[in-house]
């Protein structure tokens, strides 16, 4: 499959990202049985085998559990990870989150970047996410406090670039 560049970034991947929101089938998160983990690891190997190097991930994807399941297949083919780029998003926040009464919101502050990209890389089992982006555009959110996490992140060396 075609390479490209990111932009000014060093990273390159293949031209045409998967997307792992549906990896685990049924949707919103489900129960994970031994046959939808097998499904989601044949999706995912053959992807990678066809020539996807970007793999597109959110933390809210079933959940967190196709972060889950990728982490598992990671695992199992550890020679992949210097070959492929995983991205993933944050700054949505479900209904219930984080107390019962909470709304379906966006949330950019620096302290639910952080921890949802801490939980990101614990799901995926890796050090450190290739591309971190927020999810979706809010005009509400203060830029310099989302920057402040960016930075952050990266130089702890958990996110490559945003």
């Amino acid at each position: 499959m075609h390479q490209v560049q990111l932009k000014s970034s060093d990273l390159k991947c293949s031209r045409l990202a998967y997307g792992c929101w549906r990896i685990i089938s049924g949707g919103k998160a489900v129960e994970v049985t031994p046959e939808r983990e097998k499904e989601a690891q044949k999706s995912i190997s053959a992807a990678y085998d066809a020539g996807y190097t970007l793999f597109d991930h959110a933390d809210i994807y079933s959940d967190g559990l196709g972060e889950w399941v990728f982490g598992r297949w990671l695992r199992a083919n550890k020679a992949a990870r210097d070959k492929i780029l995983i991205a993933s998003k944050s700054g949505i926040r479900k209904a219930g989150d984080p107390t019962p009464n909470a709304p379906y919101r966006y949330d950019f502050s620096a302290d639910h970047i952080i921890s949802s990209c801490e939980a990101s890389l614990k799901r995926l089992q890796i050090d450190r996410i290739d591309l971190y982006q927020l999810h979706r555009p809010d005009y509400l959110a203060n830029p310099e406090e989302v920057a402040q996490a960016f930075s952050k992140l990266k130089q702890q060396g958990k996110v490559r670039e945003f």
